[in-house]
């Protein structure tokens, strides 16, 4: 009977974990409000070292935890549940505080930028969700540095977005972040 409250608690936290997947940012707009961003390539897909970072100690959660159960003289295969479930909520739990360390504790120069909308638009938040589901607005501009692409992706708050428009100029503020992942902040 433990054996399968165990595997249906498990079933349930990674479901949960899993439609949560979408709405990793979250907990870092909770934490920062609308004073930064980071910035994404807009022609591809590139990992942030901010989310590379929690992936990386949550794996090393889990392990410490598969560990610990191996040396346990009494194991009981439903304490293994805990395994993923560590690594999830691990995931979950740091992403935003990770961000959220690199913006916050970030004290270096910042670099100032002046750029040219290329594109703009808005993803609307899906009207079935359940969960603190909000409207993404984007800006498409032109890439400052290598690394990135000919073009980035800014996620910006809605009033920055009403107050943009194709062809107009915003002024970027960037950081090279903590952990390396550059972060910005933006005016009109």
């Amino acid at each position: 009977m433990r054996g399968l409250l165990g595997l249906a608690v498990a079933l349930v936290v990674a479901c949960g974990c899993c439609c949560g997947l979408g709405n990793l940012a979250v907990g870092t707009d909770e934490i920062l409000g609308d004073c930064c961003t980071q910035i994404e390539q807009a022609d591809g897909f590139r990992w942030q070292l901010t989310t590379i970072t929690a992936v990386a100690v949550a794996l090393v959660g889990g392990i410490a935890v598969a560990v610990y159960w191996l040396l346990q003289r009494e194991r009981r295969a439903y304490d293994l549940l805990a395994v993923p479930m560590v690594i999830l909520f691990g995931f979950f739990l740091l992403d935003p505080l990770v961000r959220a360390a690199n913006v916050k504790l970030d004290h270096s120069a910042a670099q100032h930028h002046r750029v040219v909308v290329l594109d703009r638009y808005r993803v609307e938040a899906r009207p079935d969700c359940k969960m603190r589901c909000k409207t993404q607005y984007i800006l498409i501009v032109p890439s400052w540095h290598s690394g990135y692409g000919s073009r980035m992706k800014l996620s910006v708050s809605k009033v920055m977005y009403g107050g943009t428009r194709v062809g107009g100029q915003v002024d970027v503020t960037s950081h090279p972040g903590l952990l390396g992942a550059e972060w910005i902040a933006l005016t009109r």
